[in-house]
């Protein structure tokens, strides 16, 4: 059961910044549509797919104006 809370305290987090970077790369633009396709590929990688794409990622995209 302690195990079960551990894996549950580690992946929950994970999950909302998964799904904070997948919304955030939608909202920009990147140089080519292959480029925004690398980098889903980048968030499937579990635990540490985010945060290569925070680290790395955002930078490469732009959000346009309205």
């Amino acid at each position: 059961m302690k195990t079960l809370l551990i894996v549950m305290a580690a992946s929950v987090p994970c999950f909302f910044l998964t799904a904070w970077a997948i919304y955030d790369s939608f909202r920009r633009r990147f140089r080519t549509n292959g480029i925004k396709a690398a980098w889903m590929v980048v968030y499937a990688l579990p635990f540490f797919g985010f945060a290569v794409y925070f680290l790395f990622g955002k930078r490469q995209g732009v959000i346009p104006e309205e």
